[in-house]
């Protein structure tokens, strides 16, 4: 099942999943040309996301003072969202062959009763939790 993170269950594997699936979300809203600035807008939050999975990574495998069962279903979450949001891009916009899309298929575009502002939100909020993990390692 391509939406479920890994059945290891630790965070340090499950911080590579959210960010192998992350990057697959990224990479797919990146191949198309002249998307609208909300896309634009959120290619960067991904992009931000996905250096906090980066560090997170580092820190969640030579930390001591992390509680690990604090990240797991955030990082199970985030993991999911990605990749379920990838598959409703591919099942709602029209792959041309030149690589466009048409604001108003943007527009249309729709996860979890929303449109990519909710996908921003929810990704923002992923990235927001592992900063205040962050903040309590360096204290």
């Amino acid at each position: 099942m391509e939406n479920a993170p890994s059945l290891d269950g630790r965070p340090s594997t499950l911080a590579v999943s959210a960010l192998s699936a992350s990057s697959a979300l990224y990479h797919i809203v990146e191949s198309f040309q002249s998307p609208p600035i909300s896309i634009r807008d959120f290619l960067r939050d991904l992009r931000a996301l996905m250096e906090v999975l980066t560090q997170l990574i580092d820190i969640v495998g030579t930390a001591t003072d992390i509680d690990p069962s604090a990240l797991v279903f955030t990082l199970s979450r985030c993991s999911i969202a990605c990749n379920e949001f990838k598959e409703e891009i591919k099942k709602q916009l029209p792959f041309p062959d030149d690589g466009s899309v048409s604001p108003q298929s943007w527009a249309r575009l729709r996860y979890m009763g929303g449109n990519i502002d909710i996908v921003r939100h929810l990704l923002c909020g992923y990235k927001s939790a592992f900063e205040v993990i962050f903040t309590f390692t360096n204290l």
